[in-house]
């Protein structure tokens, strides 16, 4: 898998927020099918970072209705990044 493709987009979260400033732990929507190998080489090949951990976890998806229909969002995958001490990334700083 190209590792352009793995990163989907960042969570914003207020959670996130928190995690990431206190903890130093980045939070990614990633493709769903990536390991956790490859999510740390896409961070590399990225950001120019290397992560201590990876954690992941699918996000199942809830059922939504609007009227009498009822829908299921999509499943996907959430990555936790640890990043050593000191380590930021340059895509959440102002």
């Amino acid at each position: 898998m190209d590792s352009l493709h793995v990163l989907k987009k960042a969570v914003m979260s207020e959670k996130a927020t928190s995690n990431r400033e206190s903890l130093n732990k980045y939070t990614f929507v990633v493709d769903s099918s990536a390991s956790k190998n490859q999510i740390k080489d896409a961070l590399f090949k990225m950001y120019g970072v290397k992560g201590l951990k990876v954690r992941t976890m699918i996000v199942r998806g809830k059922i939504k209705r609007k009227g009498i229909h009822e829908t299921k969002t999509s499943n996907f995958k959430k990555a936790f990044v640890s990043l050593p001490d000191g380590v930021k990334l340059p895509l959440f700083e102002e």
